[in-house]
């Protein structure tokens, strides 16, 4: 039960959000707020993307810092980035943008920070 608990906890919201991109990515026209920049949205969507992944991977952000699921976490969210930019090649009316690539990558880095800086305050409040 605790695995079914984990895997609920856990894995279920990095992989709901993941099948929400990909079901935005393959609108013609995916609904985006009034007078909010494209790159701000994906910096946002991917800054998500990477805490979800790795706590999902690391089975939560409040514990010790994984050095190597961090990386894997980047690694996976850079390669999902750039597979969403290429779904939505073949999407119609929507293009493959490296600037929108980009952002992605800005968003996935912010997150690598913030989930480093949230491990480094831990680790300072417990010594």
């Amino acid at each position: 039960m605790k695995i079914l608990g984990n895997l609920f906890f856990y894995k279920f919201p990095a992989i709901l959000y993941i099948v929400l991109i990909y079901y935005l990515s393959s609108l013609s026209h995916p609904p985006v707020p009034p007078n909010v920049s494209d790159i701000i949205l994906h910096i946002i969507e991917f800054f998500l993307l990477f805490v979800l992944v790795y706590r999902a991977l690391n089975s939560g952000i409040f514990k010790l810092f994984a050095r190597k699921t961090a990386l894997l976490s980047v690694f996976f969210s850079l390669l999902y980035g750039g597979l969403d930019e290429l779904h939505q090649y073949f999407v119609p009316e929507r293009v493959a943008s490296l600037k929108d690539f980009i952002s992605d990558s800005t968003g996935i880095l912010l997150g690598l920070l913030v989930v480093f800086l949230i491990h480094a305050v831990l680790l300072k409040s417990k010594t």
